[in-house]
């Protein structure tokens, strides 16, 4: 990624955790803040982690099982 590019695709990430901080299930409700952040990263990062193994494989039963196990294992918690 160039330079100029990584501030605003900081910039967007930074949206992107504040919005899921928002949409966290009733259940952490009672979380601290840093909970909510901690949570809101991590699920990120784990639907964009997902969404680059399933398209960088050539394996079509292979990505929709990475896809429908972190989408399952996201719904869990």
């Amino acid at each position: 990624m160039s330079p100029g590019a990584r501030p605003a695709f900081t910039h967007a990430t930074r949206q992107q955790f504040a919005m899921l901080e928002e949409l966290m299930p009733d259940a952490t409700a009672d979380a601290t803040p840093e909970q909510r952040r901690q949570q809101a990263i991590a699920t990120f990062s784990a639907m964009v982690g997902a969404m680059v193994l399933a398209r960088s494989i050539d394996d079509d039963a292979l990505s929709q099982e990475i896809l429908g196990a972190v989408k399952a294992q996201l719904l869990q918690d």
